[in-house]
């Protein structure tokens, strides 16, 4: 989910997908973003609390798809692929044998949640037999069983007529049923599986012949969604593109293809059964698609007059199954507003208000599937979302700020983060250009904060997505690894290193350790100017050991100087591949070290001390001699010149005496 601002506060587009919704830190993500999302993970939690307990006894009357619905909603609510409760529901199911048409329809939801969350974890591999398909089609045993579910829903339809019944059907139908099926053919369609093109004409043609219309034409005005990728290209940039309105007689369908009234939940199902054989048809057959698209137009001003039949359903019975008819709707024809209802948004805030204590929804599974299909946004394999673009330049002051990059082609500021999200989504090679710009743009003191959104890029695939992800990983740590565990190490580092910058104070032997263990440049550099920051002079030893070590001249250049703003001397560097001199360098550093650097440390802290102690109070000025004389004997010498001075703290006496055990007293 992701968020367009567009409208009210509360409307900010979740439906397109935009700026909130990229991994950012929590407080930039907007408050009915954050509420959905801790919705969808109690709504999972609440399924994988049951899954075991289904796989273990299959409910009664459909139990493929009983089991498999809730499988499906997990999986998409965030469940990993590994959890023992999916990995033996997945198990259970391939056991058993395809009967039910609702039952072969969830278990391909299931399928195409584990194809899709498979990539996101990275844990497909290379395969020849494989070459060439998209990283997101289901490949091996899964594409196997995905296969075998979409033939025998193709041969259970009642032949020539376009529809199904509850099994292998010789006459009786309901579009329920066949709203499952055709769900399940787009499956096949997203996974590059064979669907004979006559079933797809089948389905337009009972669809377009029953639909019931009203008598009186209604206007009304469809918004459309906006591909990140139709941006880049310059289509549909205009509103008049995005927002077409048409004057039409609605038109809706009933349970059965019989004409006479409509209902809710059917006109949602005719709908996207619709938009599922447009999808099949492709550029075939333009006198049934013309049709087709025509009776699709009434069933949009049909779901607009009714719209409250739709979201007022939300709260039991057979409503949450109108909400998933109409977010499919929604997601199928990438339509952002039926008129002016924001379908997202308003679903999303019916379903916040009724969930319940336990995560769910009144109903049970079933209901709480329905419902985390229709927050995750369900089955959709391509994402048509776009970032919003802002052409006043950000003002820098926070993260998500600086997660506005500048984007030439566009001609303004975009999300980093959502672009590389919505490229790793879509696995579109041709956005790669775009996500290079991204990451160059990017604010390069703080570019590590990209790593999490590349490395979920870095899938298993060999595809050119994950390709770009490794190269941009490689130049934002200076890391010349093939291994994915690497960066992962890496960032790991990089939060440690933020963590300490952003606390209360920092300290040096954590920040003395991170730098030790770490071989990246980045990394290293972040940590210098961290010290440097924090005035962590203890630290020149470690600078020292540094030099010695590093063979990057850049790197050396970097710890040479702040070596000498450090000590205040002026050692010159050697050319780059001068390796005597660069020994000659770290020689004399090292003779410092062992001389001068304890010193160092002590000056430059005591200076610190001696600056607030001008300005203490008689409470407080105790403490600060305490740890003057915690400094040791190298702050003697220090002490020792400033009471050389004309005008001096009498407290300067007080912490020399006890540091030396003579009584000094006023001069």
């Amino acid at each position: 989910m992701k968020n367009p601002m567009t409208g009210l506060r509360l409307g900010l587009a979740l439906l397109l997908g935009t700026l909130a919704a990229a991994r950012a830190p929590a407080e930039d993500v907007d408050p009915f973003q954050k509420r959905i999302n801790t919705a969808i993970a109690r709504g999972r939690d609440n399924l994988l609390s049951q899954i075991p307990g289904m796989t273990a006894k299959l409910p009664g009357g459909y139990p493929m798809g009983r089991l498999a619905l809730p499988l499906a909603a997990a999986l998409k609510g965030g469940a990993s692929t590994k959890d023992p409760a999916v990995v033996a529901a997945f198990d259970r199911l391939a056991k058993l044998q395809p009967s039910k048409t609702y039952g072969v329809a969830c278990y391909l939801f299931a399928l195409a949640a584990l194809a899709r969350k498979q990539a996101k974890e990275g844990i497909r591999r290379r395969s020849r037999t494989f070459v060439g398909r998209k990283p997101h089609q289901a490949k091996g045993d899964v594409r196997k069983r995905m296969a075998q579910m979409v033939e025998w829903l193709v041969n259970a339809r009642v032949a020539g007529m376009g529809y199904w019944h509850y099994g292998v059907s010789s006459g009786g139908h309901d579009f329920s049923n066949s709203q499952f099926a055709i769900l399940g053919l787009q499956i096949g369609i997203e996974h590059g599986i064979a669907v004979p093109r006559k079933v797809f004409e089948e389905i337009a043609k009972i669809f377009v012949s029953s639909q019931t219309m009203m008598a009186a034409p209604e206007k009304i005005n469809i918004s459309y969604g906006l591909r990140l990728e139709d941006l880049l290209q310059n289509r549909r940039t205009t509103a008049k593109a995005q927002s077409t309105s048409f004057t039409v007689k609605p038109g809706g369908w009933q349970y059965t293809a019989a004409k006479g009234g409509s209902k809710a939940s059917m006109t949602a199902a005719g709908a996207s059964s619709l938009l599922v054989a447009r999808n099949g048809l492709g550029r075939t057959n333009l006198a049934l698609r013309q049709s087709l698209d025509k009776a699709l137009v009434r069933s949009y001003a049909w779901i607009n007059k009714n719209f409250n039949a739709f979201i007022q359903a939300g709260g039991g019975g057979h409503g949450l199954y109108t909400m998933y008819s109409l977010e499919k709707v929604g997601d199928l024809g990438e339509i952002e507003k039926f008129g002016e209802h924001n379908w997202y948004v308003e679903g999303a805030t019916i379903l916040l208000d009724k969930q319940q204590g336990d995560g769910g929804w009144a109903g049970g599974y079933v209901n709480t599937s329905f419902a985390v299909f229709f927050l995750t946004r369900a089955t959709r394999l391509k994402p048509y979302s776009a970032p919003k673009i802002l052409t006043n330049s950000p003002a820098g002051g926070g993260s998500a700020d600086r997660d506005l990059v500048f984007i030439g082609r566009l001609n303004g500021f975009i999300s980093a983060k959502e672009v590389l999200k919505i490229l790793g989504d879509s696995r579109n090679a041709n956005m790669g250009s775009v996500g290079e710009e991204v990451v160059r743009n990017y604010n390069q003191n703080f570019v590590g904060e990209l790593a999490p959104v590349l490395l979920s890029l870095w899938t298993g695939s060999s595809d050119k997505v994950s390709r770009f992800a490794r190269t941009s990983l490689q130049q934002i740590t200076g890391l010349s690894s093939s291994a994915r565990n690497d960066y992962t190490d890496w960032y790991a580092s990089f939060e440690k290193i933020d963590a300490l910058s952003s606390g209360p104070g920092v300290n040096a032997a954590a920040l003395s350790s991170l730098l030790k263990n770490t071989t990246s440049p980045t990394l290293k550099s972040k940590i210098l100017d961290l010290a440097h920051r924090n005035k962590l002079y203890q630290m020149a030893g470690d600078l020292v050991g540094e030099l010695a070590i590093s063979k990057s001249h850049d790197y050396r250049l970097k710890v040479n100087g702040l070596l000498n703003l450090w000590s205040g001397r002026s050692i010159t560097p050697p050319a780059a591949r001068d390796a005597d001199g660069w020994k000659k360098v770290v020689d004399a550093w090292r003779t410092w070290a062992v001389t001068e650097s304890s010193s160092l440390v002590a000056g430059r802290r005591l200076d610190s001390l001696l600056s607030s102690l001008e300005k203490a109070s008689a409470a407080t000025a105790p403490g600060i001699i305490k740890q003057i004389v915690s400094l040791g004997d190298s702050a003697v010498p220090h002490l020792r010149r400033a009471v050389e001075k004309s005008e001096y703290s009498f407290h300067l006496i007080e912490a020399l005496e006890q540091l030396t055990g003579e009584e000094i007293g006023l001069r």
